[in-house]
């Protein structure tokens, strides 16, 4: 099945493209990020020389391991991966984040399904493909809500963890199939490739559709090892069975079922009926698959509205902003949103072509690489991890932007040597060097479609964001574990030029690695405004039209349970919403430390309310009163319809009521420096000594 037909006409031309892109990728990610000031999102990046520097470090690594000819051991694949797992343990035991936005309505939607409560929310008939990544996450959660569990953010976490591992588990037992313990190098490097495991806190689907990609990949292998027709058609039929369920949890997985179905119809030594085979399951099981998932919406009370869905070419739309970077933008997002849905989309479609006639050939040109930048440049997310939270790892809530900068500018290097290590197999493929088997190229050609199926599908088209790229992590990773393979393979011809070459590297990367920190440092160590999360108790349902607000009674009074803020805040924050200036009169709000007593009397007012004051770690309790005659309705007081996800109980004169719920925020704000002096310093200390080491490797061999 390995011999790839119609080479020259097929895969030369997207060998040549993807080289393209993945050198458009370095540039993105190595010089492009941040495009002005140091301070971009919840995150610190560090200057080019460092990356520069950084990743030349660790490709004097890689040259220092093929002279010592490395290689990985049983205990050593046992080890690092037995490291991996409890790297993975303290992560899920440490990280958190607090739902809001898309995630805060699917996992609310998730609890109203597992109680009974089948009325959905008006934003599922705005954003329907969300519909489908509640159902799933209420599946998997159904049989924990039997067992009495009703906090169940823990084990989403937990879930998509043993999600990813497993799929990951199945795809390393599949590579090493193709090259002893290529898989076991493929795992490790996913364990340790934070970046990746940080989706765990982020309660949706793109981890999930991460896993699928692994499995799938896995499967893959399999089919084409397989010797009998038999074993190929039971792969194929596992492979498209996990193609289709990928897709309807994360439908832009088809952008990947796609680069599949090419790719098989691009390898030879699989029949024609084979072929047709996996052309015919891949269209009809995710066909059954999105109708099968259409009646159980229907079972659970949602019907679609085709009148209320967001046009499509809202976010062709939004993505070709001039102002933005294709990024989700507010006032796009509702552009026309009273109008019929038909009509809508012809008024933004004129937008649409207004906006390619402002911006012009050089503007279009220019437009493309922003987008690109914003969804390709970075390796940890810089857009979707606002209200982290950190547990143990850091003393207090202010320093987790600093602690997530870190990991950023930590991985950023690695992020971009993997691209380079793509780069690399492909020219040796283009170069025709006969280095991986035939089996090995179709695995690339595979990996290439599919990157770039994502790259153009977003870039030229869609909306950007950095999660959006996470589909393509798979198989960077994998890329880089077969250039490594190939790299080891390669042998220099030219032992005087190596000899320069690798000095030379080295130098370049100590000067660059010297350089940046220099540049850097003031800027870096700049006493900055933190701020952290403490406590989240809820978020705005902002598509609802206050449908979620609500009424708050006259005389009646209102009472949280105790609720626990794990550091000192120094702000608590809510809104009314749309009170008048009476209203609000009527309204008496006390907070109160229940360790000292202590009581803040709060008299509330219309709009934001923010109160400035020190609240010690510890337990506390809200007490809300209606002294007026009228009732009051209010978004400080929500109605969720199911157990409270984030927030404290809520009691209405001392009688608990299923649902209700405050929304409000504890944050922290701390003046210190951007990143400390000793974090920052070692940052550039592990690249230099990683250097060091390297240039020993060598030095030792050749003697």
């Amino acid at each position: 099945m390995h011999r790839l037909l119609n080479r020259k006409f097929f895969t030369w031309p997207v060998i040549g493209v993807a080289i393209a892109m993945f050198l458009s990728l370095i540039f993105v990610a190595c010089f492009r990020y941040p495009e002005t000031g140091f301070q971009i999102g919840q995150s610190s990046f560090l200057p080019a020389t460092f990356r520069i520097g950084a990743v030349l470090s660790l490709i004097v690594l890689l040259f220092g391991l093929r002279e010592r000819r490395a290689k990985l051991s049983r205990r050593g694949i046992i080890l690092f991966i037995t490291l991996g797992l409890l790297c993975q343990l303290v992560f899920l035991l440490t990280f958190s984040r607090s739902v809001y936005s898309d995630t805060g309505y699917v996992m609310t939607m998730v609890g109203r399904l597992l109680d009974g409560q089948h009325h959905w929310y008006q934003y599922f008939y705005f954003y329907p493909n969300n519909v489908n990544v509640t159902l799933f996450w209420a599946m998997c959660l159904a049989p924990f809500k039997w067992l009495g569990v009703t906090k169940f953010f823990f084990l989403v976490r937990l879930l998509q963890l043993l999600f990813l591992d497993l799929a990951l588990f199945y795809f390393g037992t599949s590579f090493n199939k193709v090259k002893q313990n290529a898989g076991w190098l493929v795992v490790i490097l996913s364990l340790f490739y934070l970046p990746l495991l940080t989706y765990i806190v982020f309660p949706y689907n793109d981890l999930i559709a991460v896993a699928t990609i692994f499995a799938v990949l896995g499967s893959f292998i399999r089919l084409s090892l397989a010797k009998t027709r038999k074993g190929q058609t039971g792969q194929l039929v596992v492979m498209m069975l996990l193609m289709a369920a990928g897709i309807v949890v994360r439908q832009n997985s088809v952008i990947i079922l796609i680069a599949l179905l090419l790719t098989l119809l691009f390898v030879s030594k699989i029949s024609r009926k084979m072929k047709a085979l996996a052309v015919v399951l891949g269209l009809s099981l995710t066909l059954l698959g999105t109708v099968g998932m259409k009646s159980v919406q229907h079972q659970v009370g949602y019907v679609s509205q085709p009148s209320l869905v967001t046009p499509s070419i809202r976010y062709v739309n939004m993505s070709w902003n001039p102002q933005t970077s294709g990024e989700i933008n507010g006032p796009d997002s509702g552009m026309y949103g009273d109008l019929p849905k038909d009509e809508r989309a012809k008024k933004i479609t004129a937008e649409f072509k207004q906006r390619l006639k402002t911006l012009g050939v050089k503007g279009i040109a220019k437009h493309l690489l922003k987008k690109e930048t914003f969804q390709f440049a970075l390796a940890y997310s810089n857009q979707d991890m606002a209200k982290m939270q950190v547990t143990g790892l850091v003393k207090h809530e202010w320093q987790v932007p600093s602690l997530l900068g870190y990991l950023g500018n930590l991985f950023q290097p690695v992020y971009i040597l993997m691209v380079v290590a793509a780069l690399y197999v492909n020219w040796l493929l283009l170069r025709k060097k006969k280095v991986l088997s035939e089996l090995m190229t179709a695995i690339v050609l595979f990996a290439d479609l599919s990157i770039l199926g994502v790259f153009t599908f977003h870039v030229f088209l869609w909306e950007v964001r950095d999660r959006y790229a996470l589909p393509a992590v798979p198989f960077l990773l994998m890329l880089a574990v077969i250039a490594w393979l190939a790299f080891k393979e390669q042998k220099s011809a030219n032992q005087p030029r190596k000899q320069v070459v690798l000095p030379g590297l080295a130098t370049v990367s100590l000067l660059c690695l010297l350089l940046g920190f220099g540049n850097g440092f003031r800027q870096f160590t700049a006493t900055e405004t933190k701020i952290g999360n403490v406590y989240a108790s809820g978020f705005d349902f902002y598509t609802e039209d206050g449908r979620q607000e609500a009424t708050v009674q006259p005389g009646h009074h209102y009472q949280t349970s105790s609720f626990k803020l794990k550091d000192t805040a120094t702000n608590f924050a809510f809104t009314l919403g749309d009170v008048t200036e009476a209203e609000a009169k009527d309204l008496s709000l006390t907070l109160t430390n229940l360790a000292t007593n202590q009581v803040y009397s709060i008299q509330p007012k219309v709009g934001l309310n923010s109160l400035d004051e020190t609240f010690a770690k510890g337990n506390y309790r809200l007490d809300l009163v209606n002294e007026g005659k009228q009732a009051i309705k209010t978004t400080f007081l929500q109605q969720l319809g199911t157990t409270n996800l984030q927030g404290p109980v809520v009691k209405d004169n001392g009688q608990k009521v299923t649902g209700l719920n405050f929304v409000y925020d504890f944050g922290t704000v701390k003046k210190a420096d951007r990143v400390s002096p000793l974090a920052y310093a070692s940052l550039f200390v592990l690249f230099v000594f990683t250097l060091a080491i390297s240039c020993v490797f060598i030095k030792i061999k050749r003697k």
